[in-house]
C-alpha cells in the first residue's frame, strides 16, 4: 500500500553520439532528475560491456548521495562467459559504488522483476528512517572495535560519535580527532559496515 513516482530517463547515448539537441536535452533532463530522486535505479545493458561512461554516471549518482541499485537487464541475450565478463566488469566499480547491489533481470522474460520491487522498497524504507544516536553509536563502536582507524603522526585517529544527519537521503556524520586525515579505504570500511 505504497505509492512510487517513477521517472524513466530516455536512456543516454554515448557521448560520441550526442549531436542533435534532443539528445543533448536527453541527458541533461536525467542528471536534473537526479536532485529530486529519492532512490535511483541504474540500468545497464546486459548485452553491451561496460563503458567509462556507465563509470561516469555511477559517479555521478553516488556524488549526489542518493540510494542506488544496478540492474543489469537483458541478461536472456548473453552467454554465461559474457555475464562473467560483466560481474568482473562491476567489480570493478567497487571503489564507487561501496557494494551496491546488483539485480541480473531480462524484463521481456520477466526475469528478477519482483526481486527490483522488493528492492525498491526495502532501499526506500531504509533511506527514510531515523535512526537513534545510541543506535549509530554502537555500530561505529563495533567496527572500531573489528579494525582501528590507522595512525597518523605516532597518533590513532579517535572516532568518537555518530549521528544521523537530517537531509534528504541518509547520512552519517562522525566526530572524532583528525577525521579529515582518514584515508577513503578507511571511509569505505566504515560505508560498508
Amino acid at each position: 500500500n505504497q505509492n512510487f513516482t517513477l521517472l524513466d530517463s530516455a536512456g543516454i547515448v554515448k557521448k560520441s553520439q550526442t549531436k542533435t539537441t534532443i539528445k543533448k536535452y536527453s541527458i541533461n533532463n536525467t542528471i536534473a532528475h537526479l536532485h529530486d530522486s529519492d532512490l535511483c535505479i541504474f540500468v545497464l545493458d546486459g548485452s553491451m560491456k561496460i563503458s567509462k561512461q556507465d563509470k561516469s554516471l555511477i559517479e555521478l549518482i553516488h556524488s549526489h548521495r542518493i540510494p542506488y541499485f544496478i540492474v543489469v537487464n537483458k541478461i536472456d541475450l548473453i552467454t554465461e562467459d559474457f555475464l562473467k565478463d560483466i560481474r568482473k566488469s562491476i567489480k570493478v566499480f567497487d571503489q564507487i559504488t561501496l557494494n551496491t547491489p546488483v539485480i541480473y533481470a531480462s524484463a521481456l522474460k520477466n526475469k528478477n522483476i519482483r526481486s527490483i520491487k522488493d528492492k525498491i522498497y526495502v532501499m526506500s524504507k531504509t533511506s527514510n528512517k531515523d535512526y537513534k544516536t545510541s543506535f549509530l553509536n554502537k555500530i561505529l563502536t563495533e567496527a572500531i572495535n573489528k579494525h582501528q582507524p590507522p595512525m597518523i603522526d605516532s597518533k590513532r585517529i579517535r572516532l568518537k560519535f555518530a549521528r544521523q544527519i537530517r537531509t534528504k537521503h541518509l547520512s552519517i556524520e562522525i566526530s572524532g580527532t583528525k577525521v579529515d586525515k582518514l584515508p577513503k579505504t578507511y571511509i569505505k570500511y566504515l560505508n560498508n559496515f
